[in-house]
């Protein structure tokens, strides 16, 4: 994947990306960077990345289906989801 801020990444490494306002964070397999952050709106990497459906889990998420394990309620309306990133990652969903 190449992004117009000159940032090359193998998209099917991406794990999940995070939007920090202004910036996201793509957080990938590979060891040597592990995240990149941009300047980049979250919609705007999913619609960049449609080819590899992504998953839009809450408003500053954006999830690999490919790495999703495990969706564990904690309570009404918050979750753990659990994400194989080389070694078993919990992410908590706001």
């Amino acid at each position: 994947m190449k992004l117009q801020y000159d940032i090359s990444i193998d998209a099917t490494q991406l794990v999940y990306v995070k939007a920090e306002s202004p910036y996201c964070r793509l957080f990938c397999y590979d060891k040597e960077h592990g995240y990149c952050r941009i300047r980049v709106l979250l919609n705007d990497i999913l619609v960049f990345l449609k080819s590899y459906n992504l998953i839009k889990i809450h408003r500053s998420y954006l999830v690999n289906p490919e790495n999703i394990i495990d969706l564990k309620r904690k309570s009404v309306h918050d979750y753990n989801l659990i994400i194989n990133s080389g070694t078993n990652k919990i992410m908590e969903i706001p």
